[in-house]
């Protein structure tokens, strides 16, 4: 089964984010960070089923990059919903304050 993959807007943001800062330091670690992301993002679209690490967010650390990606999974319509892309440790009440809406 495929799972659908959207990342809310602030998710996105930390994307770019992390995109740009490695393009700055180098062209080679800019590919390799994207590189990585579509790996993760074609394995969540067929086993989204890692780490629970509060409540019901699960987390995966990217294999060569210090970034966590948060992500919920509405199984009953084979979404994943990624809500944040972070470097080291983010604030628990930041992943309550985000998934209030959705």
């Amino acid at each position: 089964m495929i799972f659908k993959i959207k990342l809310i807007p602030s998710a996105l943001e930390e994307l770019e984010e992390a995109l740009e800062y490695y393009q700055q330091i180098s062209p080679r670690l800019f590919k390799k960070f994207y590189d990585e992301f579509v790996e993760f993002h074609k394995l969540l679209e067929h086993n989204p089923y890692f780490e629970i690490r509060y409540g019901y967010v699960r987390t995966y650390k990217l294999k060569s990059f210090p970034y966590m990606v948060h992500f919920l999974i509405n199984e009953e319509l084979k979404k994943v919903i990624v809500i944040a892309i972070v470097f080291g440790k983010m604030n628990k009440t930041t992943f309550e304050d985000r998934t209030k809406n959705l």
